[in-house]
């Protein structure tokens, strides 16, 4: 029996190529968006899960208490780790990192330039999971000086050797051995590294007011693993009294320690300070919305397919008619039906991975994500094909399965059609759903676009254009810097050049600060490293004092402070000459103030700032270029750096770029987004001209009584098309409502956005209405012009 249903489905669906051409390409669109979807979320909601005990495994993330806000940061001080291992009985274990970019490695007479270098401590292994293709787990970081590398790593080093027992050079100053080789870090881990070198071969740079005794010095990364069934709720007081007992009951009224599972860090650090060396984070909001997007695009094709699967079931009214005549019982013509509904499904679905398949590259480059796009091949993807086959054949079958199976065979085989009124609302409510769905997803996507042109567009408060950051590694380097920096100030291309320890990132470490002999004045502050002349080669405006000069000999020992530094101080009136205590050690005085500019994304509100010039060397080099051809200026500049720096590779990156990847996971919803929006207008289209023709079909008849009876053309359009345009305008009102709220609370995670106004709703409305109206007018405009005669001969 299921053979014939098969058989007699794939003969009708053939007979009626339009229609089927039709339900299968709105049912593959739909069904790939779902898919990609889905992959994406499956991904970003995988992160961090491969780790054996990851649902022991948390950050410990340090809160403070600000006279006006809380700051949250991935990081604390290095004596924390330990002290947390032997006095809270939870913890079973814990780890410390510290990461260290810009480092400059040395293999004999070769050079390389590593950002994914981390410091650790012995017991990494024994909280988190990464596969050690070489070495002993347990040992293999005991030892001072040693390291393990990654296989890409040992692979791109020795090509082949074994290079366990092999030494490298670390900025010139550190020779680690190897011990062992790890292999690479999954795309799914919030951590990525090339190399771990034993925490104990950490020393702290020359010159920082610190040590690794400090408990201020919250810069450092820390994991711990629970005992199983630990309960975190009962640790808060515990770990408030850690810190009152190590830091004072004062201190631990302004700050408190805060664990993060590990497997929560890639969606939802949002709020959270993150240390470097981390993948791009997510955000769980985005997640969610595309789930939405994915179940009301795939909502629409189901409601597309179910319009046109009626519409096509009015050609076969007669068809019904015999077979009823004949003795089918409607249980065979309902499940006829519906297996032509499945097997449009299936098709559909197969086409929909093939379609995936084909365009993962493009997909990925337009997310900006090296996606997993091979959801064929994924067996744990069959039970959600399943569940899509089942939920699209049903939906999409059951109603024309009913509506034809219970139909009249008397009345069939006369070919009337009775339609009766109470399935007139459920189409009009498709019609609305649809388009209510589609002018939300076209609002959304200009308000997303405008957002995204604004953070691109808004003045940072300093000039990021031609500005070339050229990594400076190693104390030997800065021993040369103001040799390079002289030589090269005389290339034709260079307009200026300075140095930083800060990328406009926000990736910079938070200490208290101040007012010397103001205990009551106390607060946290976040730093910025930066070199002489550094406001005025990056265009800072200058609100009072003036900036770092070479001139100045005391200058390497004071500060400049951004405007919200001056109001969180308390120095509106006169803060040049003050002197401030920071990190309890460091005592300067405020020689200028800056305006407030962005030194981190635009999610963040600007911060109280505090800039120095550091003691140690600057990671670094800022190159203001002059207006010309990129490619010669980075040719000029790459030869001038190799005859003043021959043992040094010239590793730069533009400044303007490296921010606009602090949006990456704007642009990835943003691209989303604008596709799916125009998917749904598509799709809406392609469910209304269904819904007019079987509109069209039930009216033929009265279409050719009111033409014999003297109707125009252009009123039998607007009877036939008035009622759609008016569904559209319902579903504006009811879209625009929820999409105001919606997209205003999108809005709120930006600090700096737009407003919201009514314009991209109406243009939305406009919208859907111009495209309607065309879709409509294809339809109703044939039927208007047909000859009467036609319609009227079966009576």
């Amino acid at each position: 029996m299921l053979k014939n249903y098969i058989k007699f489905a794939i003969r009708f669906l053939s007979r009626h190529k339009l229609y089927t051409l039709i339900n299968l390409l709105g049912l593959t669109l739909g069904l790939a968006s779902c898919l990609l979807i889905v992959s994406y979320v499956r991904q970003e909601m995988s992160f961090d899960n491969f780790h054996e005990h990851s649902g022991d495994i948390y950050r410990v993330n340090l809160m403070s208490k600000g006279q006006t806000e809380v700051r949250r940061a991935s990081a604390i001080s290095p004596p924390m780790g330990p002290a947390l291992v032997d006095e809270i009985p939870e913890i079973m274990t814990s780890v410390r990192l510290r990461h260290a970019d810009n480092v400059l490695v040395r293999i004999g007479e070769e050079r390389f330039y590593e950002d994914h270098i981390f410091y650790v401590d012995s017991t990494f292994f024994d909280v988190f999971s990464f596969p050690l293709l070489a070495g002993d787990p347990t040992s293999v970081l005991d030892q001072k000086n040693s390291a393990v590398i990654t296989n890409t790593l040992a692979e791109k080093y020795f090509a082949g050797e074994d290079p366990v027992g092999k030494t490298i050079s670390i900025d010139n100053d550190l020779v680690v051995r190897i011990t062992g080789v790890i292999g690479d870090a999954p795309a799914k881990s919030h951590l990525q590294f090339a190399m771990l070198i034993s925490f104990s071969s950490f020393e702290v740079p020359h010159g920082y007011p610190v040590t690794l005794e400090s408990w201020g010095w919250t810069s450092f990364p820390t994991y711990v693993r629970l005992h199983e069934g630990a309960n975190t709720a009962g640790m808060t007081p515990k770990l408030h009294h850690f810190i009152a007992s190590h830091m004072g009951e004062e201190t631990a009224e302004r700050i408190a320690l805060d664990l993060q599972p590990v497997r929560d860090i890639h969606l939802r650090s949002k709020e959270i300070t993150e240390r470097d060396g981390t993948a791009p984070k997510g955000d769980i909001t985005y997640v969610y919305g595309l789930l939405a997007i994915a179940i009301l695009i795939l909502g629409i094709a189901v409601f597309n397919f179910t319009n046109l699967s009626t519409t096509l079931s009015l050609k076969r009214i007669r068809e019904i008619g015999v077979r009823k005549t004949l003795g089918a019982k409607r249980t065979v013509l309902f499940f006829q039906h519906i297996t032509e509904s499945l097997v449009l499904a299936l098709g559909s679905l197969f086409l929909a991975v093939a379609l995936l398949e084909i365009f993962s590259a493009p997909i990925s480059n337009l997310l900006k994500n090296d996606m997993d796009m091979a959801v064929g091949v994924h067996l744990e993807s069959l039970p959600l094909y399943l569940l899509l086959i089942l939920i699209v054949g049903l939906a999409g079958g059951l109603y024309p399965a009913l509506f034809l199976s219970g139909y009249s065979p008397t009345r069939a085989l006369k070919g009337r059609l009775n339609v009766k009124t109470s399935s007139i609302p459920v189409k009009n409510v498709l019609v609305v759903f649809q388009f209510f769905i589609t002018i939300g997803l076209i609002a959304a996507s200009l308000v997303v676009s405008r957002q995204m042109k604004y953070l691109s567009e808004r003045d940072l408060g300093f000039d990021q254009n031609r500005v070339i950051a050229v990594q400076m590694v190693g104390e030997e380097l800065h021993g040369r810097y103001i040799s390079t920096r002289d030589h090269l100030r005389q290339n034709p291309y260079v307009e200026e050049v300075t140095a930083a320890g800060n990328l406009f990132d926000g990736q910079n470490g938070g200490v208290p600060v101040q007012e010397v002999g103001n205990d009551e004045s106390r607060n946290r502050i976040s730093l910025f490293g930066a070199h002489y002349d550094f406001g005025r080669v990056m265009d800072l405006e200058f609100v009072a004092g003036r900036d770092f000069s070479e001139e100045f000999a005391n200058d390497s020992s004071n500060f400049i402070l951004n405007e919200s530094a001056v109001k969180m101080l308390g120095w509106e009136d006169s803060p040049i000459g003050k002197k401030l205590l920071l990190n309890d050690t460091w005592e300067g005085e405020v020689i200028g103030v800056v305006r407030d500019f962005h030194y981190a994304s635009m999610h963040e509100e600007i911060t109280p700032l505090v800039l120095y010039v550091p003691r140690a060397y600057q990671d670094y080099i800022f190159i203001k270029a002059k207006a010309g051809s990129v490619s010669e200026i980075l040719t000029s500049l790459e030869r001038d750096w190799a005859e003043i720096n021959p043992d040094m590779p010239f590793d730069y990156r533009f400044i303007d770029d490296h921010i606009q990847q602090l949006y990456r996971a704007d642009q990835q919803f943003t691209a989303l987004v604008n596709s799916f929006s125009v998917l749904a207008v598509f799709l809406a289209c392609i469910g209304l001209y269904g819904m007019v023709s079987f509109h069209v079909e039930a009216k033929h008849k009265e279409i050719g009584i009111r033409k014999v009876l003297g109707a125009s053309v252009r009123q039998v359009v607007g009877l036939l098309s008035g009622k759609f345009l008016v569904l559209v305008i319902i579903a504006a009102f009811l879209a625009i409502p929820l999409g105001w709220f919606l997209l205003e609370d999108w809005l709120t995670n930006f600090a700096y956005r737009i407003p919201l106004n009514a314009w991209s709703f109406i243009f939305a409305l406009m919208l859907a209405l111009v495209l309607a109206g065309i879709t409509v007018a294809l339809q109703t405009i044939r039927a208007a012009i047909a000859n009467p005669v036609d319609a009227l001969k079966e009576e």
